[in-house]
């Protein structure tokens, strides 16, 4: 892999981040009575980071790659949180 050239994992991780943070902008700009769908958004952030999982126990002990996905997956089971406590109940 040449040094400017990411990884599939990586490309699908910076994917999931954008789209969380974009979530999480529409949920923080709802109107109460608006409707959004957060389920979808949350099972692509789960696979994302079931992969991610994967991936770092697949990897050596001391990886840069492990220490860089398991980074990668704090910051999306974080987004995830942020996206579970902003969608209200009558949301889902």
């Amino acid at each position: 892999m040449y040094q400017n050239e990411e990884s599939k994992l990586v490309t699908i991780y910076k994917d999931a981040k954008l789209r969380a943070e974009k979530h999480l902008m529409l949920l923080t700009n709802a109107k109460p009575d608006e409707i959004i769908e957060s389920d979808r958004i949350l099972q692509y952030l789960q696979e994302t980071i079931d992969c991610l999982k994967i991936c770092i126990e697949a990897l050596g002990e001391k990886s840069e790659t492990k220490m860089q996905y398991a980074r990668y997956k704090d910051e999306l089971g974080e987004l995830g949180e942020e996206i579970i406590k902003l969608t209200k109940p009558n949301r889902w």
